[in-house]
């Protein structure tokens, strides 16, 4: 009997050793919380105060709430070899089944930089197992109203598992006038061919999303979805691009013409809580007169199918093999609350890089104040409208990119047409006035672009 009582002890023991070796099984050390941080273009214009220094202050007034007190947040150079390489190491590292915790990232900083996103097509990590569902956390939340996240725009982060990319910011551009000058009530229904159609001259002007560099200018918001991302097909012809591409160098014709020129003044931007006019080449507003207070009329830039096309321009995931899922979305549910989005100076770098639109729906209701400016309640009611009439999202990717590339190739084709004789911007020949080599010179240049599009869609 001692034999037998010797020989099961001797076996249990060894049962348990080995079932603290296994894989998956026993306690681990789990380590800092790691975030990883690639927003706002890593500050690179501003020196004081940066995106680093925002999301510090953010942990801290996260953990007089509880939040994670061991945290290491990696902040992605913004630019040269140096992020090419932290980049490499990091999608090495989700290959593994390893990396930070948390992303909190931008979907795609436009043409202003050439600097390659983290994730080049956000969509397509949906549905390759990286990140974690997050539909359990989010009945458990705390701090956020997820219920009142735009849910059209929640919509394209989820995938079969439920909430796997999570929006932090959209945008859609807008053509905007004062209330008083003109009335516009966006619509569902309403389409880019209308625009170009319509005997209103203002409505019509509103189809010109601007020049070269203006702002967030890809030919695919004229598009609903690019692409299915599932069999890596485009859903679009390279004719149906050239025919955009044209369209919008027609317009450009129009305004270089000056055929605008005696309509009311206007701010063509993006979607924002606080309209920051970055551009405006088609007016005279200024930030002291046109602000948020300002009663305006929005005229959106519709799309091909009917409705608004808005784009996903900066999101967060949980890693899938976290050890530290919880805090990790301690920090994003709180991240998506009112008091960060009113208070917190680093929702300026998620925001004000792509003049975005936050996620939660009542901003600007009564004392919801995006970064303390109040804004008029009709401004309120157009932004719900406008919020109503969206029918596609996407987050923006290197698919737009190389949709915007090809317009500012074809606006570059025309300049250069012009040759030594432009010295304005009423100088530059127009689609209609330029060389046949000019035109067969964006036919092919959009052919190109096409084709680089189909290529990436299946090499990333």
């Amino acid at each position: 009997m001692k034999n037998i009582k010797r020989t099961l002890t001797i076996l249990l023991s060894f049962t348990l050793i080995m079932v603290l070796l296994l894989p998956g099984c026993g306690k681990k050390e789990a380590g800092p919380l790691r975030i990883c941080v690639d927003v706002g273009g890593g500050g690179r214009f501003s020196s004081s105060p940066t995106p680093a220094m925002e999301f510090g202050n953010l942990l801290k007034t996260m953990e007089d709430f509880g939040g994670p007190k061991e945290v290491e947040v990696e902040y992605i150079p913004a630019e040269g070899a140096d992020r090419k390489s932290v980049i490499k190491h990091l999608k090495t590292e989700l290959m593994s089944g390893s990396g930070p915790d948390l992303f909190i990232v931008d979907a795609y900083d436009g043409n202003f930089y050439d600097d390659e996103p983290i994730f080049t097509i956000p969509e397509q990590m949906i549905e390759r197992h990286v990140f974690l569902p997050l539909d359990e956390y989010i009945e458990k939340a705390q701090f956020a109203q997820w219920d009142r996240l735009t849910p059209k725009v929640m919509e394209a982060g989820r995938g079969s598992e439920g909430q796997i990319l999570v929006p932090l910011a959209y945008t859609l551009p807008l053509t905007c006038y004062k209330a008083e000058d003109y009335a516009h009530t966006p619509s569902p229904e309403l389409t880019w061919m209308d625009m170009l159609a319509s005997d209103d001259m203002m409505f019509h002007q509103s189809a010109f999303y601007g020049r070269p560099g203006d702002r967030f200018l890809s030919p695919s918001l004229v598009f609903t979805q690019l692409a299915d991302y599932k069999k890596e097909e485009l859903l679009f012809t390279g004719e149906e691009l050239l025919d955009v591409v044209e369209q919008e160098l027609t317009l450009l014709g129009e305004y270089q013409a000056g055929s605008w020129d005696e309509l009311p003044t206007c701010y063509q931007g993006m979607m924002s809580p606080d309209f920051w006019p970055s551009h405006n080449d088609l007016g005279s507003y200024t930030m002291d007169t046109l602000r948020p207070e300002t009663p305006m009329a929005m005229v959106p830039l519709y799309n091909k199918e009917g409705g608004l096309t808005a784009k996903v321009t900066a999101f967060a995931a949980i890693n899938r093999n976290s050890k530290r899922a919880d805090e990790a979305f301690f920090v994003l549910d709180y991240l998506l609350s009112k008091d960060a989005i009113m208070y917190s100076e680093f929702y300026q770098w998620i925001t004000h890089q792509h003049n975005a639109m936050v996620m939660d729906m009542d901003v600007g209701k009564e004392d919801y104040c995006y970064q303390h400016q109040p804004m008029a309640p009709e401004n309120v009611e157009q932004l719900g409208l406008l919020r109503d009439s969206i029918t596609s999202v996407g987050f923006a990717n290197i698919l737009d990119h190389e949709m915007e590339q090809a317009y500012i190739d074809a606006y570059m084709a025309l300049y250069e047409d012009g040759g030594d004789s432009v010295e304005s911007l009423a100088d530059i020949p127009t689609l209609s006035t330029c060389s046949p080599e000019a035109r067969e010179r964006i036919r092919e240049l959009v052919k190109e672009a096409y084709r680089v599009m189909a290529m990436e869609l299946q090499e990333s």
